[in-house]
C-alpha cells in the first residue's frame, strides 16, 4: 500500500443500489436517466434494462454520481395484460445481454476522467 495515498472513507449512499428512488423530490415519479428496450423477444415477451442515476457522499463531504441498472422481463397473459418478472427465459438471454452491454456503454459514456471518482 502507498503511504502517500489518502485513508479509504466511507462512501454513503441516499437508499439501497437495488431499487430506484421513489420521486424526484416535486412529487413526481423518478425517471430511468436511460432506457433500453422493451427489446421484442417473441410476441408475447419482452426485455428491458433502465440506468438509474444517484448521488454518493463519502466521509470527506465529496459527492460523485453513481449509476445503477435495473432489468425487467415482461409477457403478455392470456387476457392480453402485460405483467412483469426479474427473470428470464434462456431465450431470453441475447437479448438481455444486449440491453445490459448497451447500459454498460451509455454509463461508461458518462464518466469523466478529471472527476476522478475512487469506483
Amino acid at each position: 500500500m502507498d503511504a502517500t495515498a489518502p485513508p479509504a472513507t466511507p462512501l454513503t449512499e441516499t437508499r439501497p443500489p437495488s431499487e430506484p428512488a421513489a420521486g424526484n423530490g416535486n412529487g413526481e415519479k423518478k425517471q430511468p436517466v436511460f432506457k433500453v428496450g422493451p427489446i421484442p423477444t417473441d410476441k408475447n415477451n419482452a426485455v428491458s434494462a433502465a440506468v438509474w442515476e444517484n448521488e454518493v457522499n463519502t466521509g470527506d463531504c465529496r459527492t460523485f454520481t453513481v449509476h445503477n441498472v435495473t432489468v425487467e422481463a415482461r409477457w403478455r397473459d392470456v387476457s392480453g395484460e402485460w405483467k412483469s418478472s426479474k427473470s428470464f427465459r434462456g431465450s431470453q438471454l441475447y437479448a438481455l445481454i444486449y440491453c445490459l452491454q448497451r447500459a454498460s456503454d451509455w454509463i461508461l459514456a458518462q464518466r469523466d476522467p478529471a472527476n476522478q471518482c475512487p469506483f
